[in-house]
């Protein structure tokens, strides 16, 4: 069970009569790792740390809010020699340590306990930075962090999970240093494991805690008879009792077939209508909870849950949009607000009016676009807020809020500070009964006479949104002087789940129809060249580029198509794909054998002898979620009608983009391809 819940065009100016010349970012600029990833102010509000990740290092900075002095005071690089490692989080552990959580690839005899990953935890003391990896506190024992305890200087909660799981209060300075090697009268994290250091105990492997201020008042738990169970505590994990039962445990396999068979439909039917729990809070009364409930019929639902009598209030839900985010205070008992994902932005919704009100206040001095706030002191005057847009790939602010100021900490693309030069235009059309919404990207320095024109579906195709946020293909091409629209066709999310149904068996119909629909609305513009379009996609977006100029000729001057299913029934067909796959494809697509001639008619290899274009055809070698063959197959359809392409296998490259090198290589070569045929 997996909780999704909670935590995660600044303008150029002009000196008079002086034309002032910036030099367009480069392709790599818009791909490149997160320059700052992530940043989290110190409990005492006087520093915060900046993690800066690139495909090989990254790299834990400490900065002075005072002097705005800055230090290195973790290199993984440096103190390191592993390339199998990836962040997974940074945090403080109180105003002196930083905890630092990475995952290195197991080793299948080793490592027993886990074959695939092992996750590592080092601490770095600020106050004397460490010099090698000798310098770091380690923990040995397998578990994680749960609670920070700053106001106990270096210490925190560290659950090791198990048949019987515990909590435990580790002090960092008893820990051993990471090349320590331990004699037979030293035990192994300073003899913490102890019990005497636990702080809680429960039969069960747990799944999360749930604290009041520093004490536990519950558990979510597997228990031995495989249920996921939320506990109660009364006093601090010494004896618990269950509050109720969140997913029964499966049922037994060697029952009756026949019967079970018999059954199937009405099964699936009440799964469907069943509700999910997902506890994400403590409410701050025996039993009480902040729940999200998922229901597949309706959107998410918020409520404040008595499970000591069934009794649950609705504090939040919306009408289509699904939640993404519950905000709640640091101690978690205290709810603030909820995000959800509505028509391709995020949106807030605040239930504490100081909270909305410090929003705001950010807002108002020169910050437009979506905020975030992501993070606090324990007092909660100095607040760290994530500002975004679609021109603005993201920046860090520094809230005081007794001063009411706010500074920028970091821009996480520092690159292209101040050289995204585009404007978003929002629009809807009226296609079939359906609203559907589109979003065009234009340069602002439009040329007389319209811009070339860049169509680009977005894949998936059910489920999947085109966003009103960065998005780097779409500003690369704004630099380059080419107008993008992006269409979220029926089956696309943030629209409710009529519309997402509306979506089944479309692939080649109705979603193509709604682009095309879309299209035809912008085409009256005077900034649009329709003599200069092109369409451009990824996976279902590579079928949707290769399918619309076969559907609606005449529109198109070329298309280019990266991981693009070209054979439908071939991609319904999967032999290695789950049970649950197969009827996904067949319920939305089509039977590879029920339907396979209307398959077949949708597939664009096999329509390759009406093209009256140029191709462009790009496939990842490793491509594990449209086969490879998919693009041989075209390749040979394209040459067969002797139809004029450019085909290109990029080694080592899965269904999407693993680092900036990839992105490159392909969307180099894409330029040189647009150039060629639409300039």
């Amino acid at each position: 069970m997996i909780f999704r819940y909670g935590l995660l065009c600044v303008p150029v100016f002009f000196l008079a009569y002086i034309e002032v010349a910036i030099a367009l970012p480069d392709l790599g600029d818009f791909f490149e790792n997160d320059s700052i990833g992530r940043i989290g102010i110190s409990p005492d509000g006087h520093r915060y740390y900046s993690v800066k990740e690139t495909d090989s290092n990254f790299i834990v900075k400490v900065h002075n809010i005072g002097d705005g002095t800055q230090r290195v005071v973790f290199d993984f690089k440096q103190l390191f020699d592993s390339a199998k490692s990836t962040l997974a989080s940074v945090f403080w552990v109180d105003s002196r340590y930083i905890g630092v959580n990475f995952v290195e690839d197991g080793n299948a005899i080793a490592d027993l306990e886990n074959t695939k990953y092992r996750y590592q935890m080092y601490f770095v003391d600020i106050d004397n930075i460490p010099q090698s990896k000798s310098d770091l506190y380690t923990i040995r024992t397998s578990g994680r962090v749960i609670n920070s305890l700053p106001n106990e200087a270096g210490k925190f909660l560290y659950s090791k999970r198990g048949i019987v799981s515990r909590v435990y209060k580790i002090d960092v300075e008893k820990l051993h240093k990471l090349e320590v090697k331990l004699d037979k009268s030293q035990r192994i994290d300073g003899g913490q494991f102890h019990i005497s250091n636990i702080t809680a105990k429960i039969d069960g492997f747990s799944y999360r805690w749930f604290y009041a201020e520093d004490e536990v008042v519950g558990c979510l738990i597997l228990n031995r008879d495989k249920e996921f169970v939320l506990m109660k505590t009364p006093d601090n994990g010494v004896t618990w009792s269950k509050l109720k039962v969140l997913k029964e445990a499966p049922k037994d396999e060697s029952k009756n077939k026949k019967k079970k068979k018999k059954n199937k439909e009405k099964e699936e039917k009440s799964d469907k209508d069943a509700e999910r729990l997902f506890p994400i809070g403590y409410a701050g009364k025996d039993g009480e909870y902040y729940v999200v409930v998922e229901n597949d019929n309706q959107p998410d639902a918020l409520y404040r849950y008595s499970f000591n009598d069934e009794g649950k209030e609705l504090i939040y839900q919306h009408s289509v949009a699904d939640i993404f985010r519950v905000i709640t205070s640091y101690k978690e008992n205290k709810l603030l607000g909820v995000g959800i994902a509505y028509k391709g932005e995020p949106k807030y919704v605040y239930f504490d009016s100081a909270y909305g009100d410090i929003v705001n206040s950010i807002k108002s001095r020169g910050y437009p676009g979506y905020l975030a706030l992501v993070g606090s002191d324990l007092s909660g005057n100095i607040r760290i807020a994530y500002n975004f847009s679609s021109s603005n790939p993201g920046k860090y602010l520094l809230y005081d809020q007794s001063k009411k100021t706010v500074k920028k900490l970091a821009d996480i693309k520092p690159s292209l500070a101040n050289k995204i030069s585009s404007e978003l235009f929002v629009g809807q059309v009226d296609n079939d009964g359906l609203s559907i919404e589109y979003f065009l990207t234009i340069p602002k320095a439009a040329k007389n006479g319209g811009v070339p024109l860049i169509v680009i579906p977005h894949g998936g195709p059910v489920g999947i949104m085109d966003h009103r946020l960065y998005d780097p293909l779409t500003q690369y091409l704004a630099s380059r002087e080419y107008a993008v629209l992006q269409v979220n066709y029926r089956g696309s999310a943030g629209y409710g789940r009529e519309f997402i149904e509306a979506g089944k068996k479309q692939w080649g119909s109705g979603m193509l129809s709604d682009i095309n629909t879309a299209l035809l609305e912008v085409s009256t513009r005077p900034d649009i060249n329709m003599e200069k379009v092109c369409v451009v996609g990824g996976s279902y977006g590579g079928y949707a580029a290769l399918t619309l100029p076969l559907q609606y000729p005449g529109i198109y001057r070329c298309a280019a198509s990266f991981a693009g299913v070209t054979d439908v029934q071939l991609h319904v067909s999967q032999l290695d794909a789950t049970k649950e796959s197969i009827e996904w494809l067949i319920d939305y697509i089509g039977d590879p054998e029920v339907d396979a001639e209307k398959l077949r008619k949708l597939s664009p290899v096999y329509g390759a002898n009406n093209y009256k274009l140029p191709i462009f055809i790009a496939h990842g070698e490793e491509d594990e979620v449209v086969d490879i063959e998919h693009f041989y197959r075209m390749i040979y359809a394209l040459k067969q009608a002797n139809i004029p392409f450019e085909s290109h296998v990029i080694e080592g490259l899965g269904h999407g983009f693993e680092n900036k090198e990839q992105a490159v290589e392909l969307y180099s070569r894409l330029t040189k391809f647009l150039a060629q045929h639409l300039n």
